[in-house]
């Protein structure tokens, strides 16, 4: 009887080890085989999470972190994804703020072990080339500050 006690109480243990893990630590660095997201380890992956919308129009929904705690605990997200827009008041009025909330972003997210994809969203112009020059500085930028971290996800352009 104490050796089946014992060992349900591993499983226990066990079990909820696995299930208190986020998916950074359950999954890894991802990739893709073929059309197929998948673990370091080849296990199909589905993230679900959430996407910021025009945060230069709602700076006061990302200004403390409160959001992310719900998101990875409330939510069970997996990915939080930084839509930066580069027009209509984003990056390119203010790079250098702008570099800054997206690190202050990408490591705050990856506190909760949580993936984060960062997005060079383009909108209203619809044209990725008309800011070629500022997107070249950004991802020059993002790839040599956050390219090492495994809990981010390259977006190199939406829309």
């Amino acid at each position: 009887m104490h050796k089946i006690c014992a060992l349900l109480f591993f499983l226990t243990v066990f079990i909820y080890k696995i299930q208190a893990q986020g998916p950074v630590s359950r999954y890894g660095k991802l990739r893709l085989e073929g059309l197929q997201l998948s673990s370091e380890c080849s296990v199909p992956v589905q993230l679900k999470g959430f996407s910021t919308h025009g945060p230069q129009w709602f700076g006061g929904c990302y200004s403390n972190y409160s959001y992310l705690d719900s998101l990875a605990s409330d939510w069970k997200a997996d990915v939080f994804r930084l839509a930066l827009y580069v027009e209509e008041g984003g990056y390119v009025t203010n790079p250098g703020y702008w570099k800054n909330w997206v690190d202050k972003q990408v490591d705050e997210v990856g506190k909760r072990d949580m993936y984060c994809i960062i997005d060079w969203h383009v909108l209203a112009d619809g044209d990725p080339m008309n800011n070629i020059e500022a997107a070249k500085d950004f991802w020059g930028y993002m790839s040599a500050r956050h390219g090492s971290k495994k809990h981010v996800i390259y977006e190199i352009c939406n829309e």
